[in-house]
């Protein structure tokens, strides 16, 4: 069975705008295991109650994935040179990596996505073959081109 990341942190829209893709892959893979990574404060766009549900398994709670993982590097920026942040962004990793994903969907195209895809631990890390940030490219092991949009 698959194990697949997504990784789209970022801002309200950019989650909804992943969501088409996302449904596209459950209902290629019905059987994976997906999980998402995405900042703490839009977590509950994935979820149809609009609250965590339990993380194993996909429900009515949470149609789309099995697993949310949720960081706040906001706050991490903020307190990134206090011990209590360290270990946080450590717990945050480790959970992560835990699952032991077969890839990385990295659909931001950020640097912080693609640090955040590299240190998840995933076998391969695929994203936009044109990133956003020309820097998101060093993680980046099989590039994808976005279709053409007339």
């Amino acid at each position: 069975m698959a194990k697949i990341l997504i990784v789209r942190l970022g801002a309200m829209g950019d989650v909804l705008h992943a969501l088409p893709a996302v449904t596209g892959i459950r209902t290629a893979l019905p059987d994976a295991t997906i999980g998402w990574l995405v900042e703490e404060r839009w977590s509950e766009l994935l979820t149809a109650l609009g609250r965590k549900a339990s993380p194993n398994i996909v429900s009515r709670q949470k149609p789309l994935v099995n697993l949310i993982h949720t960081v706040d590097t906001k706050r991490w920026r903020q307190r990134f040179n206090r011990p209590a942040a360290t270990a946080e962004i450590l717990g945050a990793l480790k959970r992560v990596r835990k699952v032991e994903y077969d890839v990385a969907l990295d659909f931001q195209g950020a640097i912080k996505s693609a640090f955040s895809s590299k240190l998840a631990g995933a076998s391969m890390i695929a994203g936009f073959a044109d990133p956003r940030e020309s820097a998101a490219r060093f993680s980046i092991r099989k590039k994808l081109r976005a279709p053409a949009t007339t």
